[in-house]
């Protein structure tokens, strides 16, 4: 849908009547933090507000359909405008995109509740889906998890044919018209639980779906990527050894001296001795030894060197992002932990020891804890940069001291990650004295307005 390389942002969001009641309008902090908290009474409307925004920038339009609202605007950084309109008199909802400095161009669909049934009810006839949350299923046939894209990609062919035929295009088709639509990320409250992808056939009787404890399957998925990289790193070790003998003997102008040699030397160990640490690679043998030989300056051993200090730091830089994310999901989590310590074990997986040195399981942890790591995992491993994250009570079992350090927490996360955050909650020490970053909504009533 979006380009990878997408910069476009979310630069404001609007709603009008939600509830039929309540007007909200949040601009968000795009500079320095790229934090925003939204804070108010239950009732108001935060979490819908969030779905909402989901639904538009990549759902099926099933939760605009389900919540009662005027209008949804959202405006991008690019000046585009999004915009959901319900139309009361022919029960459907208008779907526009709007450009303001450019030659006046809108792209408009209609997204009708009918769509909607008969995708959930085609489900339930062929017992092939059950819908998980607004925006996610689960296809009993391949067991696999389904965004709203994957459902309207396998299902398009005999869901859709009458609207091909008005020429009224589905959401996600209409959101296929454009390559700057930003990608958006819910944090849900309902967050240590996941429905698996497993080999298991569910029985489609029984919609009792087993569920696996998320901090255990972001415990996998770290393997796999950490097995990845090195993959990577192990084929780009071998063409660069594999090509050392001819790039030495292409070498020009040697452009390191002995002494740069030796402080190149020592921060490529360093770097290993972190990444050794961090569990990505084994032990290394020493690289400083016996660098007084190269005092005599002999032209043959630095252009040696010198290509073999390039060829060190160009393998290492393919673990660099990799090691950065792991050491502060670490790091974060080891800040708060008591008695335990977070690593990755020789598996590449998330583990627990204990102060006495005890192996735990990481789903042994209490559900503050693992609050804790999936929060971290979650934005460090799951978001493409330049994102929308909305976080929906990040509050949730945290120790009062914990929710103190959030947005610091947050702040460093994004540096590393590059993304939006935009925070619901009820707690004050969640915004622990930086009022500048809080949109307040309003509890009045604008249904007569």
């Amino acid at each position: 849908m979006s380009n990878p390389t997408n910069s476009v942002r979310v630069k404001s969001i609007h709603v009008k009547q939600l509830f039929g009641i309540y007007n909200h309008d949040i601009d968000l902090s795009l500079n320095d933090e790229h934090i925003t908290v939204i804070h108010g009474p239950n009732g108001v409307g935060k979490t819908v507000l969030f779905k909402l925004t989901l639904d538009l920038l990549d759902g099926i339009g099933s939760d605009l359909i389900k919540y009662p609202f005027a209008e949804l605007r959202i405006v991008l950084t690019n000046d585009a405008i999004l915009k959901a309109s319900k139309k009361i008199e022919t029960n459907t909802i208008e779907v526009s995109a709007e450009f303001k400095n450019k030659e006046s161009k809108t792209a408009t669909t209609m997204l009708d509740p009918r769509f909607i049934n008969d995708l959930i009810n085609k489900q339930k006839k062929y017992g092939r889906v059950v819908q998980i949350d607004s925006s996610t299923w689960l296809d009993l046939d391949t067991d696999e998890t389904l965004n709203s894209n994957d459902m309207h990609s396998r299902f398009d062919t005999v869901l859709n044919a009458r609207y091909q035929t008005e020429n009224k295009l589905p959401l996600s088709e209409w959101r296929n018209q454009f390559n700057f639509f930003p990608k958006v990320h819910l944090v849900q409250t309902q967050r240590l639980i996941k429905f698996p992808k497993t080999n298991k056939r569910y029985q489609r009787e029984n919609d009792d779906l087993s569920v696996l404890v998320t901090v255990k399957e972001y415990s996998q998925q770290l393997k796999q990527k950490i097995d990845t990289t090195l993959a990577d790193y192990g084929k780009e070790a071998q063409k660069l050894d594999q090509t050392f003998p001819q790039r030495l003997l292409n070498q020009g102008v040697i452009a390191a001296e002995a002494q740069q040699i030796e402080a190149d030397l020592k921060q490529i160990e360093n770097k290993q001795r972190l990444y050794q640490k961090l569990g990505l690679i084994d032990v290394q043998p020493a690289l400083v030894q016996g660098l007084d030989q190269l005092a005599e300056n002999s032209p043959v051993k630095i252009a040696a060197m010198t290509v073999y200090i390039t060829d060190m730091k160009q393998k290492l830089a393919v673990l660099d992002s990799l090691a950065n994310r792991v050491n502060l999901l670490l790091s974060l989590i080891n800040e708060k932990f008591t008695d335990k310590k977070l690593y990755v074990d020789k598996h590449h997986e998330l583990a627990i020891r204990t102060s006495h040195g005890d192996e735990i399981s990481v789903t042994a942890l209490s559900s503050g804890e693992q609050h804790q790591i999936v929060l971290a995992y979650d934005m460090l491993f799951s978001i493409e940069p330049n994102a929308l994250v909305m976080i929906d009570e990040p509050e949730l079992s945290l120790h009062v001291n914990w929710q103190e350090r959030f947005l610091t927490d947050l702040k460093s996360v994004i540096e590393v990650a590059n993304f939006d955050a935009l925070i619901a909650t009820h707690s004050p020490y969640i915004i622990n004295g930086r009022n500048d970053l809080v949109v307040r909504l309003s509890v009045k009533d604008h249904s007569k307005d």
